[in-house]
C-alpha cells in the first residue's frame, strides 16, 4: 500500500481571505506537483482532506489532475492541531492507496506515528510538498519526496 501525504498549497492571509483559500502562488505550486505526480501514473483509490478551504482546493486540483474527482472525501481528524494517532489507526486498517491532504503540524506528526510509533514533529513538509510512504510487511518507509522547487 502507498500513502501519499500532501500538504496544502500556500494560502492567502486571513486578513485578505477569512476562508484562507489558495493564493496564486499556492495554485501554481500545487499544479506543478500535480503534473509531476500524475505523470508517475499512481493508482489512487481515495483522497482525504480536511474541511479547510486550502486543503479542499488542493485535493480538488489533485483529483482533477488524476481524473478521480468522485473519490474526494472530507475526513475528520485532519485539522492542523488534531492528534495524529486516530488517523494513523484508520490508515493502518486500509488496504488501498490513499492521498491525505492536510496541514502541519498534524501531517508531520502522522508521518512520525507511522514511521516511529510516536507523535513527534518529524518532518517540516513545505507548502505543496508531497511524501510517498510505502507499507511493507511490518513497517512504513519513505519512498520518495516531492516539492514544488523540484518540479
Amino acid at each position: 500500500m502507498f500513502l501519499y501525504i500532501f500538504r496544502h498549497g500556500d494560502a492567502r492571509p486571513k486578513s485578505e481571505d477569512p476562508e484562507r483559500g489558495l493564493s496564486d502562488r499556492g495554485r501554481e505550486d500545487v499544479a506543478a506537483v500535480c503534473r509531476v505526480f500524475s505523470g508517475i501514473g499512481p493508482q489512487v483509490d481515495a483522497i482525504w482532506h480536511s474541511g479547510k478551504t486550502r486543503a479542499e482546493q488542493t485535493a480538488a486540483m489533485l483529483a482533477a489532475s488524476l481524473q478521480i474527482e468522485g473519490r474526494l472525501h472530507q475526513q475528520e481528524g485532519l485539522n492542523p492541531n488534531d492528534p495524529a494517532a486516530p488517523v494513523a489507526g484508520q490508515v493502518e486498517r486500509l488496504q488501498s492507496n490513499l492521498v491525505i491532504v492536510g496541514h502541519l503540524p498534524q501531517l508531520g506528526r502522522l508521518i512520525s506515528v507511522l514511521l516511529l510509533g510516536s507523535e513527534r514533529d518529524l518532518l517540516d513538509l513545505p507548502s505543496a510538498g508531497l511524501v510517498c510512504l510505502e507499507r511493507t510487511a511490518d513497517s512504513w518507509l519513505i519512498n520518495w519526496f516531492l516539492t514544488p522547487e523540484l518540479c
